[in-house]
């Protein structure tokens, strides 16, 4: 496979996975951390570092942070592709100087005779508007719900044990309810990067594909998903360190179910 696919032979359709085709997704993202070990440490601890500086910006933070994801994904993706291809490939990168400077490639607004990657940052551009008007919508419906009587007010000893169980219950419902409202946003945001930029869609066209391939792959995601966020936890125990691995491995395996579902590799 080639890194740009050539636009002209791709045309969005997608296959349905094994239901557990998640654990090889993230087992291939583990061999494209192990590929690069070094890059990707030192990328991750960039990437970690500048989103830390940019979520200190009052009020604004987080939804900047949530704007640059998209377009850094773009160049964690470009480094992952790198790393996954045959040697015989010809693509218009240069394979061979991988360097920490393909973390920004998606900030890269030089566009040649045709305009051509101009056009791939507008649209990527408009996906980030797209991802932080999502986030703001979700943080408004958390706020919502919990403000649905989640805190249970101070009451007699005698009702304090049936209290905390409604508590814990309503608790348990909140969490699962903005699961529920960050799937949609998680469904878009899968492959639409990675369409955007290697297949020139769309941001509209994009966010159509992924959905449709994430609606068609909905238990290997929803398996994926659950073992990130138990990643996840466990990067937090480790005061943050184990988010250096995370990351690539993250990436590496969005790379390999991109590349299972929509072309059976």
């Amino acid at each position: 496979m080639e890194f740009p696919f050539p636009p002209s032979t791709f045309e969005g359709k997608n296959r349905q996975a094994e239901i557990g085709a998640a654990f090889e997704w993230i087992k291939q993202g583990w061999y494209i951390f192990l590929g690069k070990s070094g890059l990707w440490l030192s990328s991750s601890f960039i990437l970690i570092f500048l989103l830390f500086i940019i979520a200190l910006i009052p009020v604004f933070g987080i939804f900047l942070c949530c704007f640059c994801v998209p377009i850094f994904s773009v160049g964690l993706f470009k480094i992952c592709a790198t790393i996954s291809k045959d040697d015989n490939d010809e693509t218009i990168y240069n394979f061979n100087e991988l360097s920490i400077l393909d973390l920004f490639v998606g900030f890269d607004f030089y566009s040649d005779s045709n305009g051509e990657k101009n056009e791939k940052n507008k649209q990527l551009f408009l996906l980030s508007v797209a991802f932080v008007i999502s986030i703001f919508l979700l943080i408004i419906c958390s706020l919502f719900i919990l403000q649905s009587g989640i805190v249970v007010e101070n009451t007699t000893t005698f009702n304090s044990i049936i209290n905390m169980k409604l508590t814990i219950g309503k608790t348990l419902l909140v969490g699962f309810l903005i699961f529920l409202f960050c799937l949609p946003i998680l469904s878009a945001m899968w492959f639409a990067p990675l369409l955007i930029f290697i297949h020139q869609k769309t941001c509209l066209e994009a966010i159509k594909i992924s959905v449709d391939a994430s609606l068609k792959n909905i238990i290997p995601a929803v398996i994926f998903n659950v073992f990130i966020l138990i990643l996840f936890c466990l990067s937090l125990i480790t005061c943050g360190l184990g988010f250096l691995i995370l990351i690539p491995v993250l990436f590496g395996a969005i790379y390999a179910s991109y590349k299972d579902i929509f072309f059976g590799v």
